[in-house]
């Protein structure tokens, strides 16, 4: 991992920061999972 952002990693653990940084992850992982299960079924029924 970039020296960099191992310090902003160590900097923010356990902070409320950390946990919004997650939380936004997850969501945003969430939303592109959905976006391409829709666009694969979407070219299935060639759409």
């Amino acid at each position: 991992m970039n020296p960099k952002i191992t310090v902003v990693v160590n900097s923010i653990k356990g902070t409320k920061t950390e946990k919004n940084v997650l939380k936004a992850f997850a969501g945003e992982s969430q939303a592109r999972m959905r976006y391409d299960f829709y666009a694969s079924q979407a070219k299935k029924e060639g759409l």
